[in-house]
């Protein structure tokens, strides 16, 4: 099983400045999943109406798998764009 990041770095150079961050992401996870329990409810209820009017709802209830799928394949990522004088780097571990 693959494992969500643990960290964000994020840096950003130009001609006149420059500015990084390191973003520990286990502080937002709980935030996530408070917002997760919160939008739950909703979920469920728009997935009964719409069975209710036969255009079902399985895609939005599988939703939620598919992110956290999404999410673990962030690890490792890294990007890396130049423009002249200016650069943005970002990367997940």
């Amino acid at each position: 099983m693959t494992r969500p990041p643990f960290m964000m770095c994020l840096r950003i150079k130009s001609s006149k400045r420059r500015f990084g961050l390191w973003l520990p992401l286990l502080l937002i996870l709980p935030l996530a999943v408070a917002l997760a329990i919160i939008l739950i409810p909703l979920v469920l209820v728009y997935d009964l109406v719409q069975r209710g009017r036969g255009r079902g709802g399985k895609p939005l209830l599988l939703a939620g798998p598919a992110v956290c799928r999404v999410i673990c394949a962030l690890c490792g990522l890294e990007v890396d764009i130049k423009k002249h004088s200016e650069q943005v780097f970002l990367s997940f571990k």
